[in-house]
């Protein structure tokens, strides 16, 4: 980082997104003999995405700040409610798993790596 810095760039530290067995769609299926049962997902509290994310999120806050770089923290933009969906507004699937965003999520839902791309 300290070398980044002394060459004039930029630095940005990425967090890590939610993740977890409430938001993973695998798990909002139940088999049973008749089939299948598709179970309501249950909720992701913020305070308990952040938790899971500890201590290496610390870690990285500490060094960002350490070396005045910047921050961008997924959880921010995708737990604005205080709750991680496993669900958009428009009913599609955020997430293809336990960790990893659905492809329509990373079509049009992950704007926060925008302003990249817009420079």
């Amino acid at each position: 980082v300290s070398q980044l810095k002394a060459a004039g760039k930029e630095v940005y530290f990425i967090l890590d997104n939610p993740f977890g067995e409430e938001i993973d769609p695998h798990s909002m299926f139940e088999r049973s003999w008749s089939g299948f049962n598709i179970k309501t997902p249950e909720k992701l509290s913020l305070n308990v995405a952040l938790e899971r994310s500890e201590p290496v999120r610390n870690h990285i806050l500490k060094v960002a700040d350490a070396t005045n770089s910047k921050i961008i923290d997924p959880l921010l933009d995708l737990c604005k409610t205080g709750t991680c969906d496993a669900f958009s507004e428009e009913g599609e699937l955020i997430y293809k798993d336990y960790d990893h965003f659905s492809l329509w999520a990373s079509k049009n839902k992950i704007n926060y790596l925008n302003f990249i791309f817009e420079k």
